[in-house]
């Protein structure tokens, strides 16, 4: 799904692109305070990645690490605000889409843990992120903070994508790993998106959810946010707490709770903790910072409810 909505009326142009490279588009018009709402199976559509989200088998010709061209291109006839939303019968997740104009050329990936099959009987699903170029001849190089489906931790890998080129890293298969930490940087801007394919929080837990974000560059982070806690649904079960993280964009960066030092952290370095009451995060350097929503707990055979969802919070510095 794609929602779109404006303060003023506004008229635009989608324009998409299937695993073959076929384009499509569609007209969208909207009045003042209105919502356009775009759907269309995702088959051809979405990125092929290492593993199929439901059973765990390999998925036949993936497209980790190769250029690939589904993507969605929208433009207006004045502003907009957009918002993307993947839905399967029982998992999904959203996002609200970047314009163009704000996006960067650093980024540092905020991602959740790979599960392997050896935890979750035939499924295994993949930390991932994916990279859309906005330029032509835009040369992107990607450090992954563990190991990839195609490169090692630690090890540079250089791609030079066209405007609408997408690139999907994933983590192998049956590798429990997190791909948060990884850094992104190019001479042009490109567009982010960062999750799991489908993951538990915690992983000891039952349900599991797709979790997707499209990420700001480094020049967009702040030095303060504030997390809450969720309140918990009808019938979901109270076992253990959603969880945060935040990861640092610089060597030395000092992060403080309601005032007090809890952590210095060092580039692309980041901690995660129990989210147990509304706190105040503050740091001595730019910081990104993301709440995710715990999975039920099945136990005796109920599926208590509740799935994990993934939020990367607004820094104070960005509020309006």
């Amino acid at each position: 799904y794609i929602f779109i909505t404006a303060e003023q009326p506004a008229a635009g142009l989608i324009e998409y692109f299937n695993r073959d490279g076929q384009r499509f588009t569609r007209n969208f018009s909207i009045g003042k305070d209105e919502f356009f709402i775009f759907s269309l199976p995702h088959w051809t559509f979405e990125l092929q990645g290492n593993t199929s989200h439901n059973t765990g088998d390999p998925v036949p010709n993936p497209q980790n690490e190769q250029i690939a061209p589904q993507i969605f291109h929208i433009t207006s006839s004045s502003d907009i605000t957009v918002y993307g939303l993947n839905q399967a019968e029982t998992t999904s997740d959203a996002f609200i889409a970047l314009p163009a104009d704000v996006l960067g050329q650093e980024y540092i990936i905020m991602s959740h843990n790979a599960i392997s099959s050896s935890s979750v009987g035939n499924y295994d699903t993949p930390s991932q992120f994916a990279i859309v170029a906005t330029q032509d001849n835009t040369a992107v190089t990607i450090t992954p903070s563990a190991p990839t489906s195609q490169n090692t931790a630690g090890t540079q890998k250089k791609v030079t994508l066209d405007k609408g080129d997408v690139y999907l890293v994933q983590t192998p298969r049956n590798a429990v790993t997190d791909l948060t930490g990884s850094a992104i940087s190019s001479d042009k801007p490109i567009a982010v998106f960062s999750g799991q394919q489908r993951t538990k929080i915690p992983v000891s837990f039952s349900s599991r959810d797709h979790i997707v974000e499209q990420l700001a560059p480094i020049p967009s982070w702040g030095g303060s946010a504030f997390i809450t806690p969720y309140p918990l649904a009808s019938g979901a079960n109270p076992t253990l707490y959603d969880r945060y993280r935040v990861l640092a964009a610089f060597d030395n960066t000092e992060v403080y709770i309601d005032g007090i030092l809890i952590r210095t952290l060092n580039a692309r370095e980041f901690f995660e903790a129990d989210i147990v009451k509304a706190q105040w995060i503050t740091a001595t350097g730019p910081i990104m910072v993301a709440q995710f929503k715990k999975s039920s707990n099945e136990s005796s055979g109920v599926d208590n409810t509740g799935d994990p969802f993934m939020i990367v919070n607004s820094p104070v510095e960005q509020y309006l």
